[in-house]
Protein backbone atom coordinates (compact mmCIF):
# COMPACT_ATOMS: atom_id res chain seq x y z
CA UNK A 1 0.00 0.00 0.00
CA UNK A 2 1.29 3.50 -0.82
CA UNK A 3 0.15 6.05 1.60
CA UNK A 4 1.00 9.81 2.43
CA UNK A 5 1.20 11.87 5.74
CA UNK A 6 -0.62 14.81 4.36
CA UNK A 7 -3.88 12.73 3.66
CA UNK A 8 -7.03 13.28 5.34
CA UNK A 9 -7.03 10.09 7.29
CA UNK A 10 -3.71 10.38 8.48
CA UNK A 11 -4.64 14.14 10.01
CA UNK A 12 -7.42 12.62 11.78
CA UNK A 13 -5.40 9.27 13.24
CA UNK A 14 -2.57 11.33 14.63
CA UNK A 15 -4.74 13.76 16.32
CA UNK A 16 -6.91 11.38 18.22
CA UNK A 17 -3.38 9.41 19.14
CA UNK A 18 -2.50 12.81 20.62
CA UNK A 19 -5.56 13.12 22.51
CA UNK A 20 -5.07 8.93 23.68
CA UNK A 21 -1.70 10.10 25.02
CA UNK A 22 -2.39 13.37 26.59
CA UNK A 23 -5.45 11.88 28.46
CA UNK A 24 -2.36 9.00 29.63
CA UNK A 25 -0.76 11.85 30.80
CA UNK A 26 2.23 11.03 28.33
CA UNK A 27 3.18 14.77 27.81
CA UNK A 28 4.51 17.42 29.93
CA UNK A 29 3.73 20.97 28.89
CA UNK A 30 6.07 23.50 29.74
CA UNK A 31 7.39 26.83 28.14
CA UNK A 32 10.69 27.41 27.42
CA UNK A 33 12.96 29.44 25.13
CA UNK A 34 12.66 29.01 21.29
CA UNK A 35 14.61 31.12 18.73
CA UNK A 36 12.61 33.30 16.45
CA UNK A 37 13.36 35.02 13.38
CA UNK A 38 12.40 38.79 13.77
CA UNK A 39 13.23 39.16 10.43
CA UNK A 40 10.55 36.19 8.91
CA UNK A 41 8.34 36.70 12.06
CA UNK A 42 7.93 32.87 13.49
CA UNK A 43 9.48 30.93 15.62
CA UNK A 44 12.75 28.57 14.15
CA UNK A 45 11.74 24.42 14.42
CA UNK A 46 15.04 22.94 15.14
CA UNK A 47 16.18 21.82 11.16
CA UNK A 48 15.92 26.28 10.73
CA UNK A 49 18.70 26.79 12.86
CA UNK A 50 22.29 25.68 12.00
CA UNK A 51 25.75 26.56 14.07
CA UNK A 52 28.47 25.00 15.07
CA UNK A 53 28.60 21.49 17.29
CA UNK A 54 29.31 22.02 20.85
CA UNK A 55 30.50 18.38 20.93
CA UNK A 56 32.87 18.23 17.67
CA UNK A 57 33.01 21.57 16.85
CA UNK A 58 31.71 20.77 13.41
CA UNK A 59 29.85 23.69 11.14
CA UNK A 60 26.66 23.51 10.30
CA UNK A 61 24.94 21.37 12.86
CA UNK A 62 21.03 21.52 13.14
CA UNK A 63 19.47 22.17 15.96
CA UNK A 64 18.11 18.61 16.87
CA UNK A 65 21.20 16.99 15.91
CA UNK A 66 25.00 17.43 14.01
CA UNK A 67 24.88 15.20 10.82
CA UNK A 68 29.21 14.48 11.73
CA UNK A 69 29.38 13.04 15.12
CA UNK A 70 25.68 11.95 15.40
CA UNK A 71 24.85 13.74 18.66
CA UNK A 72 21.56 14.44 19.82
CA UNK A 73 21.21 18.51 20.37
CA UNK A 74 18.93 21.18 21.62
CA UNK A 75 19.13 24.18 18.88
CA UNK A 76 20.37 26.25 22.60
CA UNK A 77 23.13 24.40 22.19
CA UNK A 78 24.69 25.62 19.43
CA UNK A 79 27.45 28.20 18.95
CA UNK A 80 27.22 31.05 16.93
CA UNK A 81 23.68 30.47 15.56
CA UNK A 82 21.56 31.30 12.68
CA UNK A 83 18.63 31.31 11.28
CA UNK A 84 18.32 29.31 7.75
CA UNK A 85 15.71 31.58 6.75
CA UNK A 86 17.30 34.86 7.27
CA UNK A 87 20.77 33.82 7.31
CA UNK A 88 21.04 36.42 10.30
CA UNK A 89 21.70 35.39 14.43
CA UNK A 90 17.90 34.78 15.80
CA UNK A 91 16.76 35.81 19.23
CA UNK A 92 14.78 33.79 22.07
CA UNK A 93 11.28 34.28 23.21
CA UNK A 94 9.43 31.89 25.26
CA UNK A 95 6.98 29.70 23.94
CA UNK A 96 4.77 26.89 25.35
CA UNK A 97 5.11 23.68 23.89
CA UNK A 98 3.84 19.56 24.58
CA UNK A 99 7.10 17.11 25.07
CA UNK A 100 7.69 13.78 25.60
CA UNK A 101 9.95 12.81 28.58
CA UNK A 102 12.13 10.62 27.01
CA UNK A 103 13.91 10.29 29.97
CA UNK A 104 11.53 8.48 32.25
CA UNK A 105 11.80 6.03 29.81
CA UNK A 106 15.16 5.20 29.97
CA UNK A 107 15.61 2.40 31.75
CA UNK A 108 13.48 0.21 30.26
CA UNK A 109 14.42 1.09 26.83
CA UNK A 110 18.20 0.12 27.57
CA UNK A 111 16.74 -3.29 28.94
CA UNK A 112 14.64 -3.89 26.14
CA UNK A 113 17.41 -2.78 23.98
CA UNK A 114 20.64 -4.60 24.87
CA UNK A 115 18.66 -7.54 26.60
CA UNK A 116 15.56 -8.11 24.32
CA UNK A 117 13.22 -7.90 27.31
CA UNK A 118 10.18 -5.63 28.13
CA UNK A 119 8.42 -6.60 31.66
CA UNK A 120 10.27 -9.49 32.69
CA UNK A 121 9.48 -10.87 29.56
CA UNK A 122 11.50 -12.36 26.70
CA UNK A 123 10.02 -10.08 23.61
CA UNK A 124 12.85 -10.33 21.02
CA UNK A 125 16.61 -11.88 20.21
CA UNK A 126 19.18 -8.47 20.46
CA UNK A 127 21.59 -10.50 18.51
CA UNK A 128 19.11 -10.02 15.11
CA UNK A 129 19.77 -6.62 15.30
CA UNK A 130 22.80 -4.35 13.81
CA UNK A 131 25.93 -3.76 16.51
CA UNK A 132 25.58 -0.51 15.02
CA UNK A 133 22.31 0.21 16.50
CA UNK A 134 22.55 -1.24 19.32
CA UNK A 135 26.01 0.79 20.45
CA UNK A 136 24.75 4.40 18.73
CA UNK A 137 21.40 3.86 20.63
CA UNK A 138 23.25 3.43 23.91
CA UNK A 139 25.67 5.83 23.84
CA UNK A 140 22.45 8.23 23.51
CA UNK A 141 20.60 6.19 26.45
CA UNK A 142 24.46 6.49 28.66
CA UNK A 143 24.89 10.32 27.76
CA UNK A 144 20.94 10.82 29.08
CA UNK A 145 17.97 11.56 27.32
CA UNK A 146 16.53 15.16 27.30
CA UNK A 147 12.71 15.58 27.11
CA UNK A 148 12.00 16.09 23.14
CA UNK A 149 9.05 18.83 22.25
CA UNK A 150 6.60 16.96 20.01
CA UNK A 151 4.69 20.40 18.61
CA UNK A 152 5.89 23.01 16.94
CA UNK A 153 4.96 26.69 16.16
CA UNK A 154 4.68 26.33 12.45
CA UNK A 155 1.65 27.01 10.19
CA UNK A 156 1.76 24.21 8.27
CA UNK A 157 1.13 20.73 9.95
CA UNK A 158 -1.37 18.61 12.11
CA UNK A 159 -2.75 21.02 14.37
CA UNK A 160 -2.66 20.34 18.15
CA UNK A 161 -6.46 19.51 18.67
CA UNK A 162 -6.58 20.89 22.68
CA UNK A 163 -6.89 24.55 23.98
CA UNK A 164 -3.59 26.23 24.00
CA UNK A 165 -2.59 24.33 20.71
CA UNK A 166 -4.04 27.20 18.45
CA UNK A 167 -0.90 28.05 16.18
CA UNK A 168 0.72 24.88 16.64
CA UNK A 169 1.10 22.23 14.96
CA UNK A 170 2.48 18.13 15.82
CA UNK A 171 6.46 17.98 15.29
CA UNK A 172 6.58 15.77 12.00
CA UNK A 173 8.67 13.00 13.55
CA UNK A 174 5.93 12.88 15.85
CA UNK A 175 2.93 12.25 13.30
CA UNK A 176 5.25 10.39 10.64
CA UNK A 177 5.81 7.36 12.64
CA UNK A 178 1.99 7.14 13.31
CA UNK A 179 1.78 7.22 9.16
CA UNK A 180 2.46 3.30 9.83
CA UNK A 181 -1.36 3.23 11.73
CA UNK A 182 -3.22 5.73 9.69
CA UNK A 183 -2.08 3.37 6.25
CA UNK A 184 -2.49 -0.01 8.32
CA UNK A 185 -6.11 1.65 8.77
CA UNK A 186 -6.67 2.63 5.15
CA UNK A 187 -5.80 -0.92 3.73
CA UNK A 188 -7.88 -2.71 6.90
CA UNK A 189 -11.41 -0.68 5.82
CA UNK A 190 -10.25 -1.40 2.26
CA UNK A 191 -10.08 -5.06 2.83
CA UNK A 192 -12.66 -5.30 5.14
CA UNK A 193 -9.82 -6.16 7.94
CA UNK A 194 -9.61 -4.87 11.55
CA UNK A 195 -6.76 -2.72 11.67
CA UNK A 196 -5.88 -3.69 15.43
CA UNK A 197 -5.03 -7.18 14.18
CA UNK A 198 -1.99 -5.71 13.07
CA UNK A 199 -0.78 -3.44 15.80
CA UNK A 200 -2.20 -4.43 19.13
CA UNK A 201 -2.28 -8.95 18.46
CA UNK A 202 1.06 -9.67 19.97
CA UNK A 203 1.17 -13.72 18.83
CA UNK A 204 0.68 -12.75 14.85
CA UNK A 205 2.58 -9.24 13.86
CA UNK A 206 6.19 -8.17 13.89
CA UNK A 207 7.16 -4.85 12.28
CA UNK A 208 10.29 -5.02 10.67
CA UNK A 209 12.31 -1.85 9.87
CA UNK A 210 15.11 -0.86 7.10
CA UNK A 211 16.60 2.34 7.97
CA UNK A 212 19.14 4.19 5.71
CA UNK A 213 22.60 5.09 7.59
CA UNK A 214 20.71 8.35 8.87
CA UNK A 215 20.64 8.66 12.77
CA UNK A 216 17.35 11.39 12.94
CA UNK A 217 15.68 8.51 11.41
CA UNK A 218 17.17 6.00 14.00
CA UNK A 219 16.75 8.15 17.10
CA UNK A 220 13.10 9.02 16.31
CA UNK A 221 12.31 5.49 15.37
CA UNK A 222 13.87 4.22 18.50
CA UNK A 223 13.26 6.66 21.14
CA UNK A 224 9.75 8.43 20.12
CA UNK A 225 8.16 5.79 17.85
CA UNK A 226 9.04 2.93 20.73
CA UNK A 227 7.85 4.45 23.69
CA UNK A 228 4.76 6.00 22.48
CA UNK A 229 3.39 2.40 20.96
CA UNK A 230 4.79 0.19 23.60
CA UNK A 231 4.92 2.06 27.07
CA UNK A 232 2.11 4.08 26.88
CA UNK A 233 -0.18 3.45 24.16
CA UNK A 234 0.27 -0.64 24.44
CA UNK A 235 0.80 -0.99 20.77
CA UNK A 236 2.90 -3.61 19.04
CA UNK A 237 6.72 -2.66 18.77
CA UNK A 238 9.54 -3.08 16.24
CA UNK A 239 11.79 -5.95 17.33
CA UNK A 240 14.29 -6.01 14.71
CA UNK A 241 16.23 -2.97 13.31
CA UNK A 242 18.11 -3.26 10.28
CA UNK A 243 20.39 -0.30 10.00
CA UNK A 244 22.29 -0.31 6.49
CA UNK A 245 25.63 2.18 5.37
CA UNK A 246 24.12 1.40 1.62
CA UNK A 247 21.02 1.10 0.16
CA UNK A 248 18.89 2.51 -2.14
CA UNK A 249 16.79 5.79 -1.62
CA UNK A 250 13.27 4.70 -0.97
CA UNK A 251 10.28 6.55 1.25
CA UNK A 252 10.60 5.86 4.84
CA UNK A 253 6.77 5.57 4.54
CA UNK A 254 6.43 2.26 2.43
CA UNK A 255 4.30 -0.27 4.26
CA UNK A 256 4.95 -4.14 3.89
CA UNK A 257 1.72 -5.96 5.44
CA UNK A 258 2.10 -9.48 4.67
Amino acid sequence: IYDRTSSDHHHKTAQELFLELEKKGAFVKKESEQYYDKEFNQFLADRYVTGKCPKCSEDGAYGDQCEKCGSTLSSLELINPLSTLSGKSPQLKNTTHWYLPLDKHEKWLSDWMQNGIYKGTQVHDPKAWKNQVIGQCMSWIKSGLQPRAITRDLDWGINVPVEGGENKVLYVWFDAPIGYISATKKWAEEKGKKWEDYWKNKENYHNYKNLKKRFDLLFLNIFIYIPLSLQILFYLKPVVFYYESFIKEFSIMLLNII
